[in-house]
């Protein structure tokens, strides 16, 4: 990925929005990063490309997947771009888009659209540049999850994650509590968890929209057995869903107009509604449940698994 490329792929992006907008119009997009230093050129390449289509740029600083989608639907955005990790690897970047009200754009599906315009080198459509600016997005989301953090026993938590800015979001959400993280680098998961006498481990992958987890014993869970623990936490009526695999897209149209309290995969994502009619998968709520469900008594999440 170069910031050619990434210049390109947004270009493509602002004309794929510019044709779904009124003419008078010009799309209003979220630009996000995951807040590491390799993002930089890239986010700066984003803006460009989009700008010269005549979109707005809403630079929202360091944010993850499950929050930038959120800040699309609830500022009623046309699109948002994240430039994130969603492989895990080490130095290596890639690009997320969410078209209006937070849908995610995958392949089958708009992302093909999207290719298509920038295999075409499209001219511009606009003779002005769009404006850019700064808004920070976080405070939004964080508030939504601060109900879950009252009256929390003090758990202590390993996590890995590649995503800086997740990193941030759990720092400030425990940061009132008696709960501790500690960050999992250079050894597994498990191994951490044993040497830290931790509750349990989190593994936060593909830019904060997956969620695995290992017990105390270093045991891996599987999804869908932490999917029948968080959904009792919820407090729905509604059911939850197991998804077969599907594209990301696919997934949102079929949740959105269907009756659910939440849906989870056997890959660890972990669907929630929020709003109305936004659906996003979100680690982070994972975990918020999961601290929620164990503080509810002194049982260790093996025997909570049982």
């Amino acid at each position: 990925m170069t910031p050619a490329l990434v210049h390109s792929l947004a270009t493509a992006f602002g004309l794929w929005l510019r044709e779904r907008c009124p003419a008078d119009a010009p799309p209003s997009v979220l630009v996000a990063a995951d807040g590491r230093a390799i993002a930089t050129e890239f986010v700066a390449a984003v803006g460009e490309g989009l700008r010269w289509t005549g979109c707005h740029c809403v630079d929202t600083g360091s944010a993850t997947a499950p929050t930038t989608a959120a800040a699309v639907s609830q500022l009623n955005c046309d699109g948002g771009i994240l430039v994130g990790n969603p492989t895990g690897r080490t130095a290596t970047a890639g690009i997320r888009l969410w078209g209006s009200g937070g849908v995610p754009l995958s392949s089958p599906g708009s992302l093909d659209a999207v290719r298509d315009l920038q295999a075409n080198r499209p001219s511009r459509p606009a003779r002005r540049y769009g404006s850019a600016k700064r808004l920070s997005v976080a405070g939004m989301y964080l508030e939504s999850l601060r109900e879950h953090y009252h009256a929390l026993r003090p758990l202590r938590f390993a996590i890995r994650c590649t995503t800086p800015a997740m990193l941030w979001l759990v720092d400030d959400l425990i940061g009132r509590t008696a709960c501790q993280s500690i960050v999992c680098t250079g050894h597994a998961l498990g191994r951490t968890v044993i040497d830290a006498g931790a509750h349990f481990g989190v593994n936060l992958e593909e830019d904060g929209e997956r969620c695995r987890v290992v017990d105390e014993q270093r045991r891996d869970v599987e999804p869908l057995r932490i999917a029948a623990l968080v959904a009792h936490e919820l407090a729905a009526d509604l059911p939850c869903r197991i998804l077969d695999t599907a594209s990301r897209e696919e997934t949102y149209q079929h949740l959105r107009v269907s009756p659910m309290a939440m849906a989870a995969d056997h890959e660890g994502r972990f669907w929630y509604r929020r709003g109305e009619n936004h659906w996003a998968p979100d680690g982070l709520i994972t975990l918020s449940l999961l601290l929620r469900h164990l503080s509810r008594s002194d049982r260790p999440l093996s025997e909570l698994l049982v």
